[in-house]
């Protein structure tokens, strides 16, 4: 049984007459669900801890022996939710080891400008360039093109 408190908003100009249950406000962590009838709709956020479910996951599969590993995944989930940015730095270098991919270089250009290093991440953004022009992948080349003016 799940038990909450909420509080009803009026809905003074909108009359919605087949009661409604949805979700906005997606994120990765949380979302409000809305449930909605007449001229009310009750909003109820709902919260789940990911990272503390999946980060243990992560590093026990990261630490196994042998097979492939899941390093760009890896990497850009510690970026995606502020985990240890040198650990998904490693992760994403390991991923460039295994195939250099403009959608991996662009990472690789995130992390290190996150970190603070311009230089290694206008260089990885440029090689992403390159790299999204052969693949004829023109929205990276416009979000790397984003990334180098925000780093001048």
């Amino acid at each position: 049984m799940v038990r909450f408190k909420a509080r009803p908003i009026n809905l003074p100009d909108t009359s919605i007459e087949t009661f409604t249950i949805e979700f906005n406000h997606l994120r990765d962590e949380s979302a409000v669900l809305n449930l909605a009838w007449d001229k009310t709709v009750v909003p109820v956020k709902v919260q789940l801890d990911l990272t503390g479910k999946l980060v243990p996951q992560i590093e026990a599969v990261m630490a196994a022996e042998g097979g492939q590993k899941p390093y760009y995944q890896a990497a850009m989930f510690y970026y995606d939710h502020g985990q240890d940015l040198e650990q998904a730095k490693k992760w994403v270098n390991a991923a460039i080891a295994q195939r250099d991919a403009h959608y991996i270089e662009h990472l690789k250009a995130k992390i290190l400008a996150k970190l603070g290093d311009k230089e290694g991440a206008i260089a990885a953004a440029k090689l992403s360039t390159e790299l999204a022009i052969k693949a004829k992948d023109t929205g990276y080349v416009k979000m790397n093109e984003d990334l180098i003016a925000s780093l001048k």
